[in-house]
Formats: C-alpha cells, structure tokens, sequence
C-alpha cells in the first residue's frame, strides 16, 4: 500500500513554479520599469536615496517577496542573480538620467 503526501495549494504553487526557466535576460519588458522608476524615485527623493532603495529592492525581490507569491502561483522575482544586477543597472541609468538632466530643469521637491 502507497501513501502520496498530498500538497497545500501553495506548496503546489510554489513546487509548479520552481520548474520554470528562471528569467536570466538582460533586456526584458521590466527594464524601462526599473528605468522608470529610478528616474521617479531620484525626483522624490533623490538619486543616492533611489539608488539605496532600488539596490535593496533586488534581494528582497528575489529573496522574501517571489518565493511568498510563488505559493500563490505568481512568478513575480522569478528571476536570476544576472537578470537582478541588469535590473539595477536600469535603476542606476534611471536615477543619473533624473540627477544629470531632470532635477536641474525642474525640482519640485526642493531635492537638489
């Protein structure tokens, strides 16, 4: 006689998911979101402070937020170590396209 260990939901979710391909593009549709909001958050805040939160975004992307939505089947930060540094990379582009050419025409905050 058998026994099968039945799976929660999210154990299934979670199992599902880490089948799939992790995304280890360097160019993909989420790198104008990292530009876009490097070049914000370097408005509101400014680019050192943008920068120290977008770098910290990764692992916690990556770390604590994707395996939590992959019990629910969500592939969000589904994503390699390369595609996660390419994805700073936009962040940091984003915040110097915002210090170098934005804040100097218009800061409505008062950040520079």
């Amino acid at each position: 006689m058998t026994t099968t260990l039945a799976l929660s939901p999210g154990a299934a979710n979670a199992r599902r998911l880490g089948r799939r391909v992790r995304n280890d593009r360097l160019l993909d549709v989420w790198s104008a979101a990292h530009f876009a909001w490097g070049l914000v958050l370097a408005l509101v805040v400014g680019p050192i402070w943008a920068v120290v939160f977008l770098v910290a975004w990764e692992p916690f992307e990556i770390f604590l937020l994707g395996p939590q939505l992959a019990r629910w089947g969500i592939p969000f930060g589904h994503e390699t170590w390369r595609n996660s540094l390419s994805d700073i990379v936009f962040d940091v582009a984003g915040a110097a396209v915002s210090f170098f050419w934005l804040l100097p025409l218009w800061d409505p905050l008062g950040v520079m």
